[in-house]
């Protein structure tokens, strides 16, 4: 997962917090890029075109954000960047009444779309982060992404042999001697396209159900680990972090120069808001509707929701919406009947609940328009 922050003073001035003279900021495509590249190829059906294609377009590509950077101890100026410019980055403003002296911010929780990994949505995350929040967005690897790396430590728990022991997973020798496993974009079987509007043979249920459960325990293990850093330990989960130096995907800086302690009750783990993308926001669905699992969770916002892949309300009466909702339509989407009228009744079941609830459309916009494919690629 990725978190996106408001960062503190000096953020990409001076050294970097592990000391280096250069500041860094991540890639738009999730290392190692060129297997990212190759398994965006497959998800497309462009084989491995989509190399040299990614090569020539985002390949180099890095997200508007200094890796690492210290999270903002102080609250913004009243006076926004239109008056202030580029100077309201450094600028502080004094506490809201009856605010604490340091911020603590309200943390949301973003799940992708099929297609979609931890950085496709750095636009959006990184708009709610420049207004306050603290946000984690989540790759799900349940095989809707077009691939994923998941590294095993050498030996002991998270190794491979441990892995195989403890449950029914098979490695192959190839596998085993790489040391990590990939996980490709799954096509159902004998309905590739079952996300088509047109397709007759409807949404593969069995595949589509068990990626949400996995969704639900990811996103589950995601806030666990989120706890662990508001608490202040967030160097114990540095240390398991296995995207560094000598494994598949890594980067050589990783989490260097962090100050876990500065993270300590930064943000809020109560009143958590869910969000997410298409098949995403199906997920946000699922967990506003398991109110005993989720009880963090207050309220969600779905972007353009697969709704095919959503249960109908009759299908397990006792889990209804009862939390706000937000429900934002690309133009596009809208003309899908089927589609909105699904969408359509999600928010009348949250709001005869007496929760807040409002469905808008944004006009001119199609559904890859809420993703950063419409900044790279606007043609």
């Amino acid at each position: 997962m990725s978190i996106y922050y408001p960062s503190g003073f000096g953020s990409g001035s001076g050294r970097d917090p592990a000391g280096r003279k250069r500041w860094s900021r991540e890639t738009w495509l999730p290392r190692s890029r060129i297997n990212s590249a190759r398994g965006y190829g497959r998800f497309a059906s462009i084989g491995d075109f989509a190399v040299p294609w990614f090569a020539a377009t985002t390949m180099f590509t890095k997200i508007p954000a200094f890796r690492n950077a210290t999270i903002a101890r102080h609250w913004p100026p009243f006076r926004g960047r239109q008056e202030l410019g580029s100077e309201a980055k450094n600028s502080e403003g004094p506490p809201p009444p009856g605010e604490a002296e340091e911020p603590c911010f309200p943390l949301l929780i973003f799940s992708h779309g099929l297609g979609g990994t931890r950085t496709t949505y750095s636009s959006v995350c990184g708009e709610f982060a420049s207004y306050g929040f603290v946000v984690c967005s989540v790759e799900h690897r349940d095989g809707s992404g077009p691939r994923t790396i998941i590294n095993h430590t050498k030996q002991g728990e998270g190794s491979m042999e441990e892995r195989e022991k403890k449950g029914s997973v098979d490695h192959t020798k190839k596998e085993k001697k790489s040391n990590y496993d990939q996980v490709d974009y799954i096509f159902p079987e004998g309905n590739p396209r079952d996300t088509d509007p047109n397709n007759e043979k409807g949404v593969d249920r069995e595949l589509r159900n068990a990626q949400i459960e996995l969704r639900l325990a990811e996103i589950e293990e995601a806030y666990n680990v989120l706890c662990h850093i508001c608490r202040g330990d967030g160097e114990t989960i540095a240390k398991k972090n296995l995207q560094r130096k000598g494994y598949k995907g890594s980067s050589s800086r990783g989490l260097d120069g962090v100050d876990w302690a500065s993270w300590k009750d930064r943000f809020h783990t109560t009143e958590v808001t869910m969000l997410g993308h298409s098949f995403g926001a199906a997920t946000t669905v699922e967990i506003l509707r398991h109110v005993d699992r989720f009880r963090w969770v207050s309220q969600g916002i779905i972007y353009d929701i697969w709704g095919a892949a959503v249960h109908s309300p009759d299908h397990q009466p006792n889990h209804r919406i009862n939390r706000p909702l937000l429900g934002i339509n690309s133009e596009a989407f809208m003309y899908w009947q089927s589609n909105f009228d699904a969408v359509r009744s999600l928010v009348e079941e949250s709001s005869e609940h007496d929760a807040l609830a409002w469905l808008l459309t944004v006009r001119g916009t199609i559904h890859v328009s809420q993703s950063d494919f419409s900044i790279l690629y606007p043609n």
